[in-house]
């Protein structure tokens, strides 16, 4: 739930903190989304600031280790939206920055913490960076639990390939779930790359895990299953 802040000099507590310029009561009023102290926010949402009665200067959005959320600034001035997805279980600090049309600078400062689902896994692809193999390959997502929900969890990854290949998804096991081209990798410069948690990496770039309870659900075309190749590094 949004609460409303009016940015004046007795502004301040626990969830934030305002400083108007000088001794003049800044006439704007901010509004952050989620709101100051809110310890449960949805972390599939994004963050949201807008102002009445002036406009934004300047907005950042940092965790605890200082990564800064990139977003976006409406082109009047009245609104700012992330434009990257929050992780879970993650405390984040809002600063921003109002003027009002009588130039009063004021400043903010909120936190808020993303919920963390009761049921998380983690799931790890291969191949390595910088891991030559042949055009049969599977891009492997390995899960350190079991997963029940498997179509739910297939749509929710997205594979994609430089240059562009048909890509059909497939259980190996309930730990393991492949991504292979309906024939084979093309045999030239690029990767296939693997999306989840809204990250985006060619294999050069295969670092990040994926977290289960993070990923973007994402509907994919036909995912036909076909027989397992009895090599899957052979050449054509």
């Amino acid at each position: 739930m949004a609460t409303p802040v009016a940015l004046v000099a007795a502004c301040g507590g626990p969830s934030g903190s305002s400083r108007p310029s000088g001794s003049r009561t800044s006439a704007a009023v901010v509004t952050v989304t989620p709101a100051g102290g809110d310890r449960t926010a949805d972390f599939t949402q994004p963050v949201r600031v807008a102002v009445t009665g002036g406009t934004l200067s300047s907005v950042t959005v940092t965790d605890l280790n200082g990564r800064q959320v990139p977003g976006r600034l409406t082109a009047d001035g009245s609104g700012w939206t992330s434009t990257a997805r929050l992780s879970s279980g993650t405390s984040y600090k809002v600063t921003t920055v109002a003027v009002d049309q009588a130039k009063v600078r004021v400043s903010q400062e909120t936190q808020f913490a993303t919920a963390a689902p009761a049921k998380t896994f983690l799931g790890v692809y291969t191949p390595d960076a910088g891991t030559t193999v042949g055009v049969g390959m599977p891009v492997s997502i390995n899960f350190n639990k079991a997963v029940t929900d498997q179509a739910g969890v297939q749509k929710a990854i997205t594979v994609t390939a430089v240059p562009p290949v048909e890509i059909v998804g497939h259980w190996f096991s309930a730990t393991r779930l492949d991504f292979r081209p309906e024939e084979y990798w093309q045999p030239a410069p690029g990767s296939p790359c693997a999306c989840g948690q809204g990250r985006r990496g060619r294999a050069r770039g295969f670092r990040h895990p994926v977290q289960g309870d993070q990923l973007h659900r994402r509907p994919q075309p036909d995912q036909r299953r076909r027989p397992e190749r009895q090599d899957a590094n052979r050449h054509p």
